[in-house]
């Protein structure tokens, strides 16, 4: 496969808002939504997190390691179903892409397309 035709190796996030006992169920759902979207855009999907009810300090460690991990080029971007998910405003938000932007990586939401942050 060509430079240009290379997938991007990326981590898939499955977060949602249901109850406990519902988890599984939305959050098989929500992957195969992102399966299809990686499967159309170019993107290898070669890891998985799920937030399943854990806290947002918990959702923060995570992003902290998906950094860590497109530093050392085991990942190159992050797909999300859609950034309500991940985040509770504006400025959370800001600061999950930016870590993944400061790290070389990118993230894709289904819903949203590319979350770019327009600082350079």
């Amino acid at each position: 496969m060509s430079k240009k035709n290379k997938k991007l190796m990326c981590a898939v996030y499955l977060s949602v808002d249901v109850p406990e006992k519902e988890i599984q169920d939305k959050e098989e759902k929500q992957f195969r939504y992102i399966k299809d979207y990686c499967k159309g855009n170019g993107l290898k999907i070669v890891k998985s997190y799920h937030r399943a009810g854990l806290s947002r300090c918990e959702m923060q460690k995570h992003f902290v390691e998906l950094a860590r991990q497109i530093e050392v080029d085991e990942l190159q971007a992050v797909v999300i179903a859609n950034s309500r998910y991940i985040s509770c405003g504006v400025y959370d938000l800001y600061m999950k892409v930016g870590r993944i932007a400061a790290a070389g990586g990118k993230v894709y939401s289904v819903d949203e397309g590319l979350l770019e942050l327009p600082i350079q």
